[in-house]
């Protein structure tokens, strides 16, 4: 059977931007990530399935970084889930940072979104 573990909207100060103000002032960002594993029977016991506060611990860990492109954090995290689930039959990994929109004349949204997945 198909698995999805996930952790949605983790909430994060980044250290992430083009120029070093931004990187040094931090960005507020929503970070979630869904790990999709298959399982042929799902027992009781923590260690047989992906625990998310592993995945917690992963997206903390990785916003820590200093990066420009919020892609570089995107990928470090899937990396590091890459790693850190290698005995898991993975199916796909998939983050999803939000940004905040800053508010500029002619601008009606909320945020700003990157996607990346990795699919095997």
């Amino acid at each position: 059977m198909l698995i999805i573990a996930s952790v949605e909207n983790f909430k994060s100060r980044i250290p992430v931007g083009w120029f070093l103000e931004e990187r040094t002032i931090k960005t507020e960002v929503l970070i979630s990530v869904n790990i999709g594993y298959e399982i042929e029977t799902v027992f009781d016991n923590l260690d047989d399935v992906i625990d998310y506060q592993v995945i917690d611990e992963i997206i903390w860990n990785s916003s820590l970084k200093e990066v420009k492109l919020l892609e570089m954090l995107g990928q470090d995290i899937i990396n590091q889930c890459l790693k850190r689930f290698s005995g898991f039959d993975l199916k796909h990994i998939n983050v999803k940072i939000k940004k905040p929109v800053i508010l500029l004349n002619g601008v009606d949204s909320d945020f700003h979104v990157i996607f990346l997945e990795k699919k095997f």
